[in-house]
């Protein structure tokens, strides 16, 4: 396999895997073979599996299990992705330790189908127990992010974590939300422009307001 990735680069083939039908991921994945280090950027898709992590075949249910092992880890997400696919038929069983994403180096992330209703809750948010000297350790790196076809999701600090999104430069929604966190947007200094396609943007901005708005560039003093 490695042999075959690396006649790849050479040839300039864009290199794109696909997993499906995991428990979970073992951030420990590539911890047995040194060799097997993706050096260019390739596209990962994640489908038809329960999206959680383990260390050491042990799962992760809180943050705090992950502080001591974060510097020996090297996660599957510190690697090269172009783009690193979330499809919409992911089980997400769990939050997730924003952690899991130290080192991450991310040009774009696609999460697609989140829903939050009544009969359906199944998405994306991540577990923010954390002290303040974790952070620190991040060293994340998303460029772009897409939400893709979401339904009644309220946007706030856990799903989009400012720790991991540090370096977001754009951020793409797609579909139905229902509320907005209205200082979710204070500390995302690095972005750039926001996308929002909904059905109905008149109800979107009944439904949910502007005061979301005021704290875009809140960090520039001559905004207000």
């Amino acid at each position: 396999l490695i042999d075959y990735y690396e006649m790849c680069i050479s040839e300039g083939i864009k290199i794109t895997v696909e997993i499906s039908n995991l428990d979970g991921i073992d951030l420990n994945l590539f911890d047995d073979n040194p060799k097997f280090i993706f050096k260019n950027r390739f596209d990962l898709v994640v489908l038809n599996s329960a999206f959680r992590f383990f260390i050491d075949k042990k799962p992760i249910t809180k943050c705090n299990q992950t502080i001591n092992n974060l510097a020996k880890t090297k996660s599957i997400f510190s690697h090269n992705f172009s783009i690193l696919y979330l499809t919409s038929n992911l089980k997400y069983k769990s939050k997730v330790c924003h952690l899991i994403f130290s080192n991450a180096n991310i040009n774009i992330l696609n999460i697609q189908g989140q829903v939050d209703s009544f009969i359906v809750k199944n998405y994306f948010e991540f577990d923010q127990t954390h002290t303040n000297s974790s952070l620190s350790d991040l060293n994340s790196f998303v460029n772009q992010l897409y939400f893709v076809d979401v339904y009644n999701i309220n946007l706030k600090r856990t799903i989009l974590d400012e720790n991991v999104l540090i370096n977001l430069k754009f951020l793409s929604i797609n579909g139905q939300l229902r509320s907005i966190q209205v200082d979710l947007f204070k500390n995302f200094f690095n972005l750039k422009r926001i996308e929002l396609g909904m059905a109905n943007f008149e109800q979107f901005f009944h439904n949910i307001g502007i005061e979301w708005m005021i704290y875009l560039n809140y960090h520039l003093e001559d905004f207000i």
